[in-house]
């Protein structure tokens, strides 16, 4: 067992890019065209559903959506959801962005399109439309499939995209807890802790894929003018790691607006 693990992590790709979003500018790229294995950055893509069902109110925050025993069986459920239960759709979004619930993200599967076959579905669809040319879906959260692929490049197209086309909702990636039936739910996404103007979007982790984080960042340059970042760094060896990384991405073009020093 130990060998097998071994080979996974020799056989990791770290992959990272940065993009100027104010300026459409790529200010640094390595290895984005490497095939790799997004874990749970996969959820981006739930949430661009979940919110375009939003948007175009096919359900509001309040909806309440039914939880199945699937849904609920699914595992490193960080949340005790109990099949014939429901969940709303705000609980089930900051459920995905702060704690990276895959039972929540099989929730939103099965009550956006019917069954998660049918979800997954939508999402290689709607991957094709954002030009993500190198991904393929096989589930909604990201649970290790070998057949589920992406790149840092489309990880970067679709966060960007997620960020761009539903600005209304952009505000749930800045929390940091909530609560769930008497239950306060911390996040454990702690690049804003150390590394000033971040914002988590979403982390992702198993062990071929390694430790994932897509972060977006507002910085100033050395004309006292704001740039929007976004970030993404796959295939980390710690959550330490990519939050370390993300933050020397951002800090080797932009100036860090603290003295704040950065935590290994």
């Amino acid at each position: 067992m130990l060998c097998f693990l071994t080979t996974l992590l020799l056989a990791r790709v770290k992959t990272a890019m940065l993009y100027n979003m104010t300026e459409k500018r790529i200010m640094f790229a390595q290895n984005v065209h490497t095939s790799v294995y997004p874990a749970s950055l996969t959820k981006k893509m739930t949430l661009y559903l979940l919110f375009k069902a939003l948007k175009e109110k096919k359900v509001n925050l309040n909806t309440k959506l039914k939880i199945s025993k699937y849904a609920a069986g699914q595992p490193r459920c960080r949340l005790e959801l109990k099949p014939g239960d429901t969940i709303t759709v705000k609980e089930a979004i900051l459920a995905i962005i702060i704690r990276s619930c895959n039972s929540s993200s099989f929730v939103v599967a099965e009550n956006l399109a019917g069954s998660v076959p049918a979800f997954v579905n939508k999402m290689n669809i709607a991957a094709k439309a954002l030009h993500l040319n190198n991904t393929h879906f096989k589930n909604p959260s990201g649970w290790h499939d070998k057949n589920q692929k992406t790149t840092a490049w489309d990880m970067m197209k679709l966060a960007c995209a997620l960020y761009r086309h539903f600005p209304e909702y952009r505000h749930f990636f800045k929390e940091k807890q909530f609560k769930y039936r008497n239950q306060v739910v911390h996040t454990h996404n702690r690049i804003a802790n150390v590394c000033p103007g971040a914002v988590g979007i979403k982390t992702g982790f198993h062990n071929p894929a390694g430790f994932n984080l897509t972060t977006f960042c507002t910085r100033t340059d050395k004309t006292g003018r704001k740039r929007h970042l976004m970030s993404v760094v796959m295939g980390e060896n710690s959550p330490q790691e990519r939050a370390k990384k993300t933050c020397q991405l951002f800090n080797k073009f932009y100036k860090c607006p603290s003295k704040r020093s950065l935590k290994s």
